[in-house]
């Protein structure tokens, strides 16, 4: 933002970040002049309300002077003395609002003209590291949930007292609770490997597919009862 703000010679510039949870703009940089202007504000409100005055505001992107600021009703920030120009350009990005960029001049500096299509640029440009930041969070924030919903079952299976484990739709083993290689002899990484269908007793399988294959209702646990081969090449009966 110092690299626009030096480009353009301007006294002042605020990026503003829209937060729909918040219904607020918070200032995220503030150079210049806008230390003075959005001076102890950590967000201001900006609801749908404002955001449909924002929209339908007289004040347009571009460059205007200070005064018609200053006659602005709506106005959030306080006007530094030395401001005699102001602007702002929305950061938009196929139509979704994501918030603004403002910017100053002080009276004695003039302000640079045709800079509409640089700055629509600019914004375009922070509206697409904005999407792909918020892409990045929300992904971490659900592999952080995954892996917390991972422990749990972990837990869960580590500390039940049956013989636990969970199956994908075709009966191979994704989760193993430690009864079963201390019951049946296989160790953890062995039994991980198989299909349920290569340890059930082949005369038990027929009714164990039929129990598996009916919808559980609001997720309950199956309980089933079949005979399972040991290591050793013997059958024991389980309840699992």
């Amino acid at each position: 933002m110092e690299g626009i703000s030096n480009l353009l010679k301007l006294d002042g510039l605020t990026l503003l970040l829209y937060d729909s949870e918040k219904k607020a703009l918070i200032p995220k940089v503030k150079l210049g002049n806008s230390n003075i202007a959005y001076k102890n504000k950590s967000e201001l409100k900006f609801d749908n309300d404002d955001y449909e005055k924002h929209l339908n505001s007289p004040y347009r992107e571009g460059i205007r002077p200070i005064s018609d600021l200053i006659n602005y009703k709506n106005r959030n920030c306080k006007v530094p003395k030395k401001a005699g120009y102001f602007g702002y350009y929305n950061i938009m990005l196929k139509d979704e609002f994501m918030g603004l960029i403002g910017f100053s001049y002080n009276n004695e500096n003039t302000p640079m003209t045709e800079i509409d299509s640089f700055m629509k640029t600019i914004c375009i440009e922070i509206g697409m590291l904005i999407k792909k930041y918020n892409l990045y969070k929300n992904i971490k924030e659900e592999l952080i949930k995954s892996k917390e919903i991972e422990e749990s079952i972990d837990l869960f299976l580590h500390t039940a007292t049956d013989h636990m484990c969970i199956v994908d739709r075709y009966g191979n083993f994704i989760k193993i609770g430690p009864k079963w290689p201390n019951t049946l002899g296989w160790n953890l990484e062995e039994l991980q490997g198989m299909n349920i269908s290569d340890i059930v007793h082949s005369d038990d399988f027929p009714y164990i597919c039929k129990l598996y294959n009916n919808e559980p209702k609001n997720n309950e646990l199956r309980k089933l009862k079949s005979r399972c081969l040991c290591k050793n090449g013997d059958y024991k009966w389980l309840d699992y």
